[in-house]
């Protein structure tokens, strides 16, 4: 399969598209997850936080532990998204040579 330049501007595209949707979704997942990895981290050293007055630690556990999976997820998807947004012009360039060398 030959890669063309029309291909890799589609690609390209699309993964500036599922960068910014991933970043959106992962910044969404991070607030709470901040939130309750440092009322975890008080709950830890034995101190009360302000997010354990209104909730239980075991709550905010459970909270913490079903926004993990997701989180990860959207974080590689935005780091595989970035990385092909970054490799696709290093490799246009580099077809552009090769058809200019050839030529």
């Amino acid at each position: 399969m030959k890669l063309s330049r029309s291909t890799i501007t589609l690609v390209n595209v699309w993964s500036r598209r599922v960068h910014r949707w991933s970043m959106w979704l992962t910044l969404v997942l991070l607030v709470p997850m901040v939130l309750t990895g440092l009322s975890l981290e008080d709950i830890g050293e034995g101190e009360s936080s302000l997010l354990s007055l209104f909730i239980s630690p075991e709550l905010v556990r459970e909270v913490h532990r079903t926004l993990a999976s997701p989180f990860a997820i959207m974080l590689g998807v935005m780091v595989a998204s970035g990385l092909a947004m970054w490799g696709l012009p290093l490799l246009m360039r580099f077809l552009l040579k090769q058809e200019r060398s050839a030529s």
